[in-house]
């Protein structure tokens, strides 16, 4: 496996190759690292991903996840809803995305780079939507009927049964919360992207 990567990479003209396995830290992390210094890995000290996850089971129906949900994140749901916030998938949106993405890196002091730099990805994992073999992505869009951009976002990566996302971006006035798009979106995520059982969250930002 390291020599296929490292070959791809050097056609590339890639510098260097980084990996963010999906494993708990403190469990198989452990065991993995050391597998992995012994085959010329190094450790990075610069980590691209944020280090707290949430996992969610989406199987249950929206009544059930709503049940299992803090009373102030039902509460801001609902609110959303009393205000007109709807949810869509969106597609050819990314532009708008990435303007709530900068926005949201701007106010809550994380690094966002140009907008080319994440295109490249959003773009690959959404013309692989149509084929069920290979990774997909889905993005989701809140907005309201009254306003011309979304005032929410996330974007859904899938690889087999699980799907993740890093950041839930938000206006700074939208007062929009990752769940909102979570359970709203479900349904309409649910049928393009195979509703993945499961979800693994980073971390969401409200305006």
């Amino acid at each position: 496996m390291r020599w296929r990567q490292w070959r791809v990479a050097h056609t590339r003209g890639c510098v260097f190759v980084k990996i963010d396995p999906d494993v708990r830290e403190l469990a198989e992390g452990v065991v993995l690292r050391r597998k992995l210094r012994r085959r010329g890995w190094r450790f990075s000290a610069g980590q691209i991903q944020f280090k707290n996850t949430a996992v969610t089971d989406l199987r249950p129906d929206a009544g059930l996840l709503l049940a299992a949900m803090k009373s102030k994140w039902r509460y801001n749901i609902r609110l959303a809803e009393r205000r007109g916030i709807g949810v869509r998938q969106g597609g050819d949106d990314l532009a708008a995305f990435y303007r709530l993405y900068a926005e949201t890196g701007e106010r809550d002091g994380f690094l966002t780079r140009p907008f080319a730099y994440y295109r490249a990805a959003w773009e690959t994992f959404l013309r692989a939507e149509d084929d069920a073999a290979n990774p997909a992505g889905a993005l989701l869009l809140a907005e309201h009927s009254e306003e011309t951009a979304p005032v929410a976002g996330l974007f859904l990566f899938r690889y087999g049964r699980r799907a993740w996302y890093s950041v839930a971006p938000a206006a700074n006035d939208a007062g929009v919360t990752c769940p909102t798009i979570c359970c709203n979106g479900k349904p309409c995520a649910g049928r393009k992207n195979r509703a993945a059982p499961s979800m693994t969250g980073g971390r969401a930002h409200a305006g």
